[in-house]
């Protein structure tokens, strides 16, 4: 047997190596949790980057099905346009409105398409906006965009904003088309008590008419406009004979 004094030593360095493993593993434990969080974090990192992607990538293809499933529908209200359909055209114009930015010719289709189903507010609403931006395209395409601008203002009852509207649709609209825009504008001034107004845009129309539209189909309104005409005489008359009185 040892004696008592070395069997004591050999537990006290026993001991005194326990306590020297349990501190060397204190201490790298710790460093092996970090390096393992380390190396964790690029993972995550990639994951994070997968997933973002793949939302990104389904984003996409939704945006992508919605553009695709709207260049169907237009195609679908631009054929209704065509067929003069406009009602069914309006339906399919509004929801698109709604939810993309329609350019201007679009804009001026729905403004049409408002005129149309005697929605009068929305058409002026939406015509007076696409209007400014149609410089480049057709006269005779502009001039239908006034008539049903203008339309829509002497409907509304508003005849001084109609009068301008019609004026410019003089400008590019075809020959045959203009005693339209007279005979409208004379009842603009008609209602507005100018009567010299009013006689020479009657005037205008009969003889437009006259000259380009004497159609069977034409002669109640070129009758009409004959009858304007002498009743408006006598005040177109005396309207004159007061400046003249007032010189």
């Amino acid at each position: 047997m040892l004696p008592i004094r070395m069997r004591n030593n050999k537990k006290w360095f026993s001991l005194r190596m326990m306590l020297f493993l349990v501190i060397c593993m204190a201490s790298v434990l710790p460093q092996k949790a970090e390096a393992v969080q380390q190396n964790q974090k690029p993972v995550q990192q990639n994951q994070k980057a997968t997933q973002q992607n793949q939302k990104t990538t389904q984003q996409n293809q939704v945006v992508s099905q919605q553009k695709k499933e709207a260049a169907e529908q237009l195609g679908k209200a631009l054929d209704y346009f065509v067929s003069k359909k406009y009602h069914e055209c309006l339906m399919i114009m509004q929801d698109l409105d709604k939810h993309y930015r329609l350019n201007p010719r679009y804009k001026a289709y729905l403004g049409v398409c408002y005129y149309y189903d005697w929605d009068y507010k929305n058409a002026v609403k939406y015509l007076d906006e696409a209007i400014p931006q149609l410089g480049n395209f057709a006269p005779h395409e502009r001039s239908f965009y006034y008539w049903a601008d203008a339309e829509s203002y002497f409907n509304l009852q508003k005849y001084a904003e109609a009068i301008p509207l019609y004026e410019t649709m003089l400008t590019v609209c075809y020959e045959n088309e203009k005693p339209d825009a007279y005979y409208r504008m004379g009842f603009c001034y008609l209602f507005a008590e100018n009567w010299v107004g009013a006689w020479n845009n009657l005037l205008q129309a009969r003889d437009g008419y006259l000259a380009s539209r004497n159609t069977p189909d034409m002669q109640a309104r070129i009758m009409q406009v004959n009858h304007m005409l002498d009743g408006l005489k006598p005040k177109v008359v005396g309207n004159v004979i007061e400046n003249l009185l007032k010189k």
